[in-house]
């Protein structure tokens, strides 16, 4: 929580960042389909994010991928051309696994701000070499990944911001504030 300057009660642990990026976006649509079933991503997010996005259209979301730049990056111009009335959720890579590339999260925030539509980033690739403070970025839903900063391996976490509502994508006991049941360690 320290680490991105969120509320201890805003951190759900997972298995890792995949695991987060399925709690995020199924979780997150899930929970807020009846508000819309619309979701954008870009062309250039992690092989987990594009295969989440691929069962979301299974499952009756729609999903629009939004075209990058010859530098990998996002327009926030084009980002915001494809919002609709029925987008509930963005997901955007803070930065690159592949290039390297960081995302203009603050000026993504700032289009979404005001719409009701959630941010999430898949932060993995830039944690510990950026900067993430979640108190001046407006992120709803942040994936992160201990193994990226030599860290345990196994271990992730999903940063939801409060009044973020998740449906659960394991079921169980209720760990994890009901949104990732299993014994806790």
């Amino acid at each position: 929580a320290r680490f991105i300057g969120a509320d201890p009660a805003e951190i759900v642990f997972t298995s890792g960042a995949t695991e987060a990026n399925n709690l995020a976006l199924i979780g997150y649509a899930l929970r807020n389909k009846r508000k819309g079933d619309h979701v954008l991503i870009t062309e250039a997010e992690h092989i987990s994010i594009l295969n989440i996005a691929k069962y979301l259209e299974k499952n009756g979301f729609r999903v629009t991928r939004v075209p990058i730049d010859l530098y990998g990056r996002v327009s926030a111009k084009k980002l915001r051309a494809r919002i609709t009335d029925e987008t509930i959720l963005v997901s955007v890579g803070w930065a690159s696994n592949e290039i390297g590339t960081l995302q203009p999260i603050e000026e993504i925030a700032e289009v979404l701000a005001g719409t009701g539509i959630v941010l999430h980033s898949d932060a993995v690739a830039a944690e510990g070499l950026v900067p993430i403070d979640v108190g001046r970025t407006p992120v709803g839903l942040l994936s992160l990944s201990s193994n990226d900063i030599y860290g345990p391996r196994g271990l992730g976490a999903l940063y939801v911001r409060k009044g973020v509502a998740v449906a659960p994508v394991i079921l169980g006991g209720g760990q994890e504030r009901g949104l990732r049941s299993g014994t806790e360690d």
